[in-house]
């Protein structure tokens, strides 16, 4: 607000004409949004290519955190008020939150693929089995010899010529 004082001269911005501080937060957040807009309509219209960037993971969240706190001690900050009752972390804290190494930690990844899945197994009524550790029991038939011991085939079919082979031999 002090360097916004300097630049609008004769503009008197205490008072009512002064923006709270939500006011302040809400038109840079518009500004943020504006530019991902941007971007999505430019990809729209073809001029460029979406770069589908990823949240910030809690992992790069804590990387950071601790990062602030290294650039802290190396500093040789204090956690405690001074002698003069000031809190020389304010000044320091905000430094190094500024700091290219803790905003490195904190840039965004591009979007990746989620591995496949395979998909759920399904009990015998068609209902998901919920518990994937359970022991599995088999379908019941496991080693015993069906029929004639051939392979199955539609009573319709085999009633009109059809075979389980192909006329090479190997089976349909």
């Amino acid at each position: 607000m002090s360097e916004l004082r300097r630049k609008l001269v004769g503009l008197q911005l205490e008072g009512a004409n002064e923006p709270s501080h939500h006011l302040l937060d809400l038109c840079a957040a518009q500004a943020l949004e504006a530019l991902r807009r941007r971007g999505i309509a430019m990809t729209f219209a073809g001029s460029v290519s979406y770069p589908g960037m990823a949240r910030i993971t809690v992992s790069q969240i804590v990387a950071a955190d601790k990062q602030v706190f290294v650039r802290l001690i190396e500093a040789g900050i204090r956690p405690k008020r001074g002698d003069d009752k000031s809190f020389p972390m304010d000044a320091a804290l905000m430094a190094a939150l500024e700091s290219y190494e803790v905003s490195f930690l904190l840039l965004h990844g591009t979007v990746t693929k989620p591995p496949m899945r395979p998909p759920p197994r399904l009990t015998r009524g068609g209902q998901k089995d919920d518990d994937p550790k359970k022991p599995r029991k088999g379908n019941g038939k496991a080693g015993q010899k069906t029929g004639a011991g051939g392979p199955r085939v539609p009573k319709a079919i085999m009633d009109l010529g059809g075979q389980a082979m192909t006329p090479d031999g190997s089976r349909v």
